[in-house]
């Protein structure tokens, strides 16, 4: 059972223009919720009233769009008791993978109030930038450093052209000796890259840790040292089907020391380097939302 009213309801739509179908499909998906008796509010992630539009009260909020649009708006949403749709229109729709939401958008829309409804944590991280609200991760070294490529193609040609990015950051990336702190718990090493993961899926939609709980209150972390250089390129050109190389850990607090040697990135934003060393700390937060998942659409467990 969901947490919809049986009949009626407030829908809020918030759809990227600049992903999928443009303002074409932003109506087809207004006449989808109106269809099943939601009475709609409709309008761009990029709008000037977007912010009274959240303020609005509802019973169900629809995130239109890729992981950039689809994070910005979770981070924003007012009322984290109303359940959330996430209709992916992006290239890499990380978020979206994650919850097994694969699939035509229009199909994943067909019947929200008979979905299943899947807790899912975003964490918070504290650093010289301020605090944050985390949705993908944070993320520390070679994969970090590919997040300023811009798209110039086809969705395939994107994830390829970023997983050749993350190949070569692989090369040219020096380790860097840094104390990780998870729980208390100290691992020292020369690290090439290090993940802090609230889902599964990162960067151009690597299955890092895929089969993570998204509710359970933990943060995943993969962490890569020189010895995981090579094993990773060759993952890299692979199915992707086995789990990656890489040390995997877990915690629900994550703390380091950051210097700017190594490229920070939270989510798809990359951090401007500190004046001086400053701690970073990674929080996880329990059932922070609830996602609605299509029970055809492979997300559903249980």
């Amino acid at each position: 059972m969901t947490i919809l009213p049986r009949r009626g309801g407030l829908a809020t739509l918030l759809h990227n223009p600049g992903a999928g179908g443009g303002d074409h499909q932003r109506k087809v998906l207004e006449c989808l919720l109106q269809a099943q008796g939601f009475t709609v509010t409709a309008t761009s992630t990029k709008a000037p009233d977007v912010a009274e539009v959240l303020a609005l009260p509802a019973d169900l909020y629809v995130l239109a769009g890729g992981d950039g649009s689809v994070g910005k708006m979770l981070r924003r949403l007012p009322d984290r008791s109303a359940p959330v749709a996430i209709i992916p229109l992006g290239t890499a729709n990380n978020t979206a993978t994650s919850l097994g939401l694969i699939g035509d958008p229009e199909a994943l829309m067909a019947n929200l109030r008979d979905a299943a409804v899947r807790p899912f944590d975003i964490g918070c991280t504290a650093g010289p930038f301020g605090r944050s609200d985390v949705v993908e991760a944070v993320g520390l070294g070679a994969l970090a450093s590919t997040m300023a490529l811009e798209p110039v193609g086809t969705k395939e040609e994107n994830m390829a052209n970023g997983r050749r990015a993350f190949s070569e950051a692989l090369d040219t990336t020096e380790p860097r000796e840094l104390r990780l702190i998870l729980d208390g718990t100290a691992h020292c090493d020369a690290w090439l890259a290090v993940e802090v993961l609230n889902h599964g899926h990162a960067g151009p939609r690597l299955p890092l840790l895929p089969k993570v709980d998204l509710g359970d209150g933990m943060l995943d972390v993969l962490a890569l040292t020189e010895a995981h250089r090579k094993p990773m390129q060759a993952w890299l050109k692979s199915d992707m089907k086995r789990r990656p190389p890489g040390l995997v850990l877990r915690a629900r607090r994550v703390r380091f020391d950051w210097d700017g040697a190594l490229p920070l990135r939270i989510d798809d934003k990359l951090q401007a380097p500190p004046a001086d060393p400053s701690p970073i700390t990674i929080t996880a937060r329990s059932r922070t939302f609830d996602i609605l998942v299509p029970r055809d659409s492979g997300g559903h467990h249980g």
